[in-house]
């Protein structure tokens, strides 16, 4: 009889074991859960060189869990001293600009780096003196969200790369000196609309940037959210 109940509490040890390790491990589980965001498999992790701190930035290293010892940090806003400087360049190894992150600085340009998966919402919005965002030629974007640079009444031109597949609504609004939008990527772009019933994105139609004038594009991205499916 002894036996025959340590034999059992053994049994009943073993089969709690896998839920026990699945609450401990739900954290990384559950990297994104976004739908609108990149896949796991398309997010970049960052190792050791990822800056911890920078003079200019304010970074979030726990916003998104550590896989194997390396990072995905967040840039969430400005240090004083960044306020002060005129031209911006985010360090390499950042991966999201977080929503309202530079929202009503006064910055003229800024670089972004080739890991840069996601810009969020009203990220550079209002941001009066802004003209010039360059973006790395090996960009990693994925993600624009909403608002991101709208009232942005200076920006005079942007590129989206190739490896974009969302753009928020109203992104680009009131940008006044724009002149120049320019898609590496023109074929596979579809508008949707947000479903006020369901909260996801209703499918709208495809669009071809090639074929749109600038204001057509302005218009559309204004009214719809972009989704790259090729």
């Amino acid at each position: 009889m002894k036996i025959f109940k340590i034999l059992l509490s053994f049994i009943l040890c073993i089969s709690i074991m896998p839920l026990f390790y699945g609450c401990c491990n739900e954290k990384n589980a559950n990297i994104d859960n976004n739908a609108n965001y990149p896949t796991t498999d398309q997010i970049p992790i960052y190792g050791s060189e990822v800056p911890l701190y920078h003079e200019d930035f304010v970074i979030d290293n726990d916003r998104y869990p550590v896989i194997k010892n390396k990072y995905r940090p967040v840039i969430t806003g400005l240090t004083d001293k960044g306020k002060q400087k005129s031209s911006l360049t985010i360090p390499e190894g950042i991966y999201r600009i977080d929503d309202e992150a530079f929202l009503d600085e006064t910055m003229i340009s800024v670089s972004l780096p080739s890991t840069l998966v996601s810009i969020g919402s009203h990220a550079f919005a209002r941001c009066n003196n802004l003209e010039t965002v360059t973006i790395a030629s090996d960009s990693a974007l994925a993600r624009i969200s909403s608002y991101a640079f709208a009232y942005d009444g200076k920006l005079k031109a942007f590129t989206i790369p190739s490896t974009v597949i969302y753009i928020g609504n109203a992104c680009f609004d009131k940008t006044f000196a724009m002149t120049e939008l320019t898609f590496e990527k023109t074929t596979g772009w579809k508008a949707y609309k947000p479903n006020k019933s369901t909260g996801l994105l209703d499918y709208v139609k495809d669009v071809f940037p090639a074929d749109m004038t600038l204001s057509e594009i302005k218009n559309s991205i204004y009214s719809y959210d972009w989704k790259n499916e090729s």
